[in-house]
């Protein structure tokens, strides 16, 4: 449990006759790569920016050391740090929102040199490295989806708009209770209690 300690995971587990138990824990970086700025209370790590304000003493980091981050997206885009950890030689990767302008494809500030028209708007998986231009995707996977059925509890920053709660990981879910009494109107951080549908929709 040590090794966890400020990871963010994803867990599946089952009940049996001494609780909840899992056979496995996925530790989930946000962001794998080398670090291209370092600020007072940030760095950014593939174009994404950073708060490691609760998550490291400053000057822990330096231009062009590669670390893992582990963290909650907010709204804004930016991860709230839990853990930043060196991260030897690799592949790079990163998990976020695909989107399109102009100039081509990104997530946050990375551009990538290609991806699928079909995978805008979802959150996705992208693996690669950096290349003259932008980043180069070996694979680029849907990560948007929650495989379980059934109850769910999800740790996100949250905010309520017509019906729907949106979650910094880019998911939109549906949480009507919310709509009327304001509670989520400002972005928090919370835990959101739920379940997988059949038709695989989280409410």
């Amino acid at each position: 449990r040590d090794l966890r300690v400020g990871h963010v995971v994803r867990v599946a587990a089952r009940p049996d006759s001494t609780g909840l138990v899992t056979d496995a824990i996925t530790v989930i970086s946000e962001v794998i790569g080398p670090v291209t700025a370092v600020d007072r209370d940030t760095i950014e790590v593939l174009g994404q920016k950073i708060v490691i304000a609760s998550a490291q003493p400053r000057g822990a980091w330096r231009k062009g050391q590669r670390v893992a981050v582990s963290g909650l997206r907010r709204l804004d885009g930016s991860i709230a740090a839990s853990r930043v950890e060196p991260r030897g030689p690799g592949r790079s990767r990163g998990l976020g929102i695909l989107e399109q302008d102009a100039d081509g494809f990104w997530i946050g500030g990375l551009k990538l040199l290609h991806a699928d028209q079909a995978q805008l708007g979802r959150r996705v998986l992208v693996t690669g490295r950096l290349a003259r231009g932008g980043f180069l995707p070996a694979r680029i996977e849907d990560a948007q989806a929650i495989a379980a059925t059934g109850p769910v509890s999800i740790e996100s920053y949250v905010r309520a708009r017509e019906g729907r709660v949106l979650l910094g990981s880019g998911l939109a879910v549906r949480g009507e209770a919310f709509s009327s009494d304001g509670s989520l109107l400002e972005e928090v951080r919370a835990v959101l209690d739920g379940r997988v549908g059949p038709d695989g929709e989280l409410s």
